[in-house]
C-alpha cells in the first residue's frame, strides 16, 4: 500500500492506494502523526480510499489502529471525511467510523468526493 499526504488551506488529504495492509496503514499513521506534530493546528482531513485495490486487514488490526488514534491528544477538535467509492470501501469506512470513538474527532463517510469536501470546508 502507498499513501500520499497533501496539505491545503482547508484540510489534509490522505490518499491510500494499492492493497490496504496493516503495515501500510501504520506507515501512513506515523507520517500523519509526524506532520500533525509540526503544525500549529491539527487539520481536518479527507481520507480517499478510491485507490484501494484490496484489503488485508483484520478486525484486530482495525482495533489497534483506532486505539492508537484514541491515545493521541489533538491540538483541536477535527473532522474526518472518508471518501469511499465502492461498497467494500464504504463497509471498511463504516467499521472505522464505528470503532473510532476519539472525543476530538467527528467522522462521516461519503460515497461522493465533492460532498465530502463540501462537508469539510463548510463553517462549523
Amino acid at each position: 500500500m502507498t499513501h500520499k499526504l497533501l496539505l491545503n488551506q482547508h484540510f489534509l488529504r490522505v490518499e491510500l492506494s494499492g492493497a490496504l495492509s496493516r503495515d501500510g496503514l501504520w506507515r501512513a499513521i506515523t507520517d500523519i502523526e509526524v506532520l500533525e506534530a509540526s503544525l500549529d493546528r491539527t487539520p481536518d482531513r479527507l481520507v480517499d480510499l478510491s485507490g484501494i485495490t484490496s484489503r488485508a486487514l483484520t478486525a484486530q488490526d482495525m482495533m489497534a489502529f483506532t486505539e492508537r488514534r484514541r491515545a493521541q491528544v489533538l491540538k483541536n477538535n477535527i473532522r474526518t471525511a472518508v471518501f469511499a467509492a465502492t461498497p467494500a470501501d464504504i463497509g471498511f469506512a463504516r467499521m472505522f467510523q464505528t470503532l473510532n470513538d476519539h472525543p476530538q474527532v467527528t467522522i462521516e463517510v461519503f460515497a461522493d468526493e465533492l460532498a465530502a469536501i463540501a462537508w469539510l470546508t463548510r463553517q462549523r
